[in-house]
């Protein structure tokens, strides 16, 4: 394996702490890795920038809220330290780098305070910014520590792959988006559950980059409410998909039913993805039902996930399959009384007249 070069210049991508003058920003180096540059306090310069080249996955912890720029700088793994003089920027926007020394490296003074993450930019990401909504779920009855973990889990998931989805349908995305969407889609062998862990995983990796769910507010009480943020056309979407068990549940669970037999009769759930039916009408059927199981579930453009599976109608089933469980695991919390999606839950005093409003003032919008 090549050793990995230093970078010898970067080019700006955008400022994102602007207090009179910039204070952090954003660059690619001429290695096409990403880089945070803070300003200093310099004797010899009055716009001294120290910088630190991350790795995508330390940029997307960052990008997503969960590290903060110190930790970036200081312990982020595959990290370089490098320095610049503002004024040296160039009327295209790049500008040479000089490797940090190591008595910079060493001076904790030119690093970033902890505490300062993503949110405390003064200005919004200009790539793939897509505006975040904040989605209230109220809850009642009680909740464990492992029964917030198991809803954020569904949560994400079901937010992910929505947000795939969405992506797909956006005709304006490039090619390399599309190309690790379908690799996302495609790498897995599909033959048990490390492979959907591991799909669903990735799936939120690339969601990370435009616009992730996050907790923002967790109220314990009851009733209580757990608030996400992201984007607010898939929260849409979840609540189609929630509705639809409502509406279609006997369906649903028919639909499920006759392509788990059916993959189970053709020895193919744990069949890697290459593996194929018996026989084309068989598969014909499969298709069909899966495609009808999928828009059932509110799927906006099934048509474009199949497409992304190559055409695959193994994988294809296998993903909504794995999709519906997820779902209807979700919908497990409305159903028990304990999550309300889009509406006030019922009175905590059981009565056949009073309405919720009259019981107890609805949640914040």
């Amino acid at each position: 394996m090549a050793a990995r070069q230093d970078s010898k210049s970067a080019k700006l991508i955008q400022t994102l702490v602007f207090h009179d003058e910039p204070q952090l920003a954003l660059f690619e180096t001429d290695q096409g890795r990403k880089m945070l540059a803070v300003a200093i306090d310099d004797a010899m310069s009055e716009s001294k920038f120290f910088c630190s080249e991350v790795l995508d996955k330390a940029f997307r912890a960052y990008k997503n809220g969960r590290v903060d720029l110190n930790f970036i700088f200081r312990f982020s793994t595959g990290r370089r330290n490098y320095t610049f003089d503002w004024s040296d920027i160039s009327d295209n926007l790049e500008v040479n780098l000089n490797r940090a020394s190591q008595a910079e490296i060493n001076n904790k003074e030119l690093y970033p305070d902890r505490g300062f993450f993503e949110e405390d930019h003064t200005e919004e990401w200009i790539s793939g910014k897509i505006l975040s909504s904040k989605e209230r779920y109220v809850i009642d009855g009680r909740w464990e520590a492992s029964d917030f973990s198991r809803f954020y889990t569904k949560i994400g998931d079901v937010y992910s792959f929505l947000a795939i989805v969405e992506d797909l349908e956006n005709d304006n995305i490039g090619p390399d988006e599309k190309k690790k969407i379908i690799g996302a889609v495609n790498d897995p062998s599909w033959r048990g559950g490390g492979s959907y862990v591991g799909f669903y995983n990735d799936l939120a990796s690339h969601s990370q980059d435009v616009r992730p769910l996050r907790v923002s507010a967790i109220q314990y009480a009851s009733l209580g409410h757990i608030e996400v943020e992201g984007r607010a056309s898939v929260f849409r979407e979840i609540e189609n998909g929630i509705d639809a068990f409502k509406n279609s549940d006997g369906k649903l669970r028919k639909l499920y039913s006759a392509l788990n037999r059916t993959l189970e009769r053709e020895g193919l759930k744990t069949a890697s993805k290459d593996a194929d039916f018996s026989d084309s009408e068989l598969k014909k059927w499969v298709s069909k039902n899966s495609m009808e199981f999928a828009c059932e579930m509110k799927i906006s453009d099934a048509g474009r996930v199949l497409d992304a599976c190559q055409s695959n109608v193994l994988i294809f089933t296998k993903i909504i399959m794995s999709y519906y469980r997820r779902l209807r695991d979700l919908n497990d919390f409305q159903r028990e009384g304990r999550l309300s999606v889009n509406s006030p839950l019922a009175a905590s005093t059981p009565s056949t007249s009073a309405t919720p409003d009259a019981a107890r003032p609805p949640p914040s919008p």
